[in-house]
């Protein structure tokens, strides 16, 4: 017997259309045909299945996470004189069910930066020990950037940190990537999240931003090893995240 498909036909032109499109096709088996004035080259369409009460895109999600030389004065990424160099970069690509593709992490090395000791008693990289293990940013943004293609959404936990200081070494290495291009989300800064996890500011009005650790521990009850490691933050990041949408916390 030939079986025949519910048909949904969006127009949109807004950058959210994701967002919107999650929504709207989560309960139902729709074949999607989709009308935008811009190029969507990061979806992918698959025909729905029959048998399967939903057809599922082929979602990836890119976790990704620094460790740097200091805090940024938050200018435009294009002043990179005003923005850290990253010490440490790891990511991971995740599939919509929670298999992990890809998973790297890597040390820069120092190739016109030291790492001030400030910085090195957070993470635990010296100047010394990235010069040992380090590996230059043009051999690590590439295969970084090779994920980012594959990728539909970009998340981290402070987001408004990470993906500017990565966008500014493409920069300066005058490499070019898709990386702002792409859909973000935050495990730190949404309402919804601040809202469940209930932990009060220090002046006791209002809540405040989880620090990652924070969330791991309100979702999971137990924290996780490795903090400010960027390989451990990326997975813990991930795991949080999937949790959060398990939960209905985000979408």
């Amino acid at each position: 017997m030939r079986h025949f498909h519910q048909i949904c036909v969006i127009f949109m032109s807004s950058d959210n259309l994701l967002t919107v499109f999650e929504d709207v096709i989560d309960p139902f088996p729709y074949t999607l045909h989709l009308f935008t004035p811009r190029p969507l080259r990061f979806l992918k369409l698959k025909q729905a299945h029959p048998n399967t009460i939903l057809n599922k895109w082929e979602w990836m999600f890119l976790f990704i996470d620094t460790e740097t030389t200091g805090l940024p004065k938050y200018s435009a990424t294009t002043d990179t004189e005003k923005w850290p160099r990253i010490v440490q970069l790891a990511w991971s690509l995740y599939d919509s069910d929670g298999n992990r593709e890809s998973q790297n992490s890597f040390i820069i090395y120092p190739t016109d930066f030291i790492i001030p000791m400030e910085s090195a008693r957070i993470h635990g990289i010296t100047t010394e020990r990235a010069k040992t293990e380090g590996v230059s940013l043009h051999k690590v943004l590439p295969q970084f950037n090779a994920d980012v293609e594959k990728a539909t959404r970009i998340i981290a936990h402070n987001l408004d940190f990470d993906l500017p200081i990565v966008n500014t070494e493409f920069l300066r290495c005058k490499l070019e990537t898709n990386l702002m291009k792409k859909q973000m989300v935050c495990t730190m800064k949404p309402r919804e999240i601040v809202a469940w996890c209930k932990i009060p500011k220090a002046s006791g009005y209002g809540f405040k931003w989880p620090t990652l650790t924070e969330l791991h521990l309100q979702l999971f009850q137990e924290e996780f090893s490795g903090s400010h490691n960027a390989g451990a933050d990326v997975e813990a990041c991930a795991r949080c995240y999937f949790e959060l949408r398990k939960r209905g916390i985000i979408g």
